[in-house]
């Protein structure tokens, strides 16, 4: 079973969005990915029972475009061997750019540093009727 909330730390940067896939019967959270102002993706799990993060670290930044992730979707899609295939998906004001791999979120992200990032772009403005 998953559990989506969100709430706030104290960090040096802002963040926009929380995903946090919980389950429930754990004493501390999976993977949470966030999404700052600045185009920032990080990874972290909190400890529920000392409400503190174990780690937090960077996985991906928007370089081409920085905006704010204004929405995060992480799915687990299939198990390979003792590995884990993801799927993320990041959503900007003007994009929403899919990740995908096998391994941990940190290895999935990875790959994307040398290789193109998919997206596509979102409509402007709609016009008034």
């Amino acid at each position: 079973m998953f559990h989506e909330s969100c709430f706030c730390w104290k960090v040096e940067f802002s963040i926009c969005h929380v995903l946090i896939v919980n389950y429930f019967l754990s004493a501390s959270t999976k993977e949470v990915i966030l999404g700052t102002e600045n185009g920032q993706i990080y990874e972290t799990a909190v400890d529920e029972v000392e409400k503190r993060e174990k780690y937090v670290k960077q996985l991906f930044e928007l370089t081409e475009l920085r905006e704010a992730i204004t929405g995060l979707q992480q799915m687990e899609t299939a198990s390979v061997g003792n590995a884990t295939r993801y799927y993320v998906m990041a959503v900007t004001p003007t994009r929403l750019y899919s990740f995908t791999g096998i391994g941990s979120l940190e290895v999935v992200f990875a790959s994307y540093f040398d290789r193109a990032i998919h997206f596509m772009e979102l409509p402007g403005e709609i016009p008034n009727r």
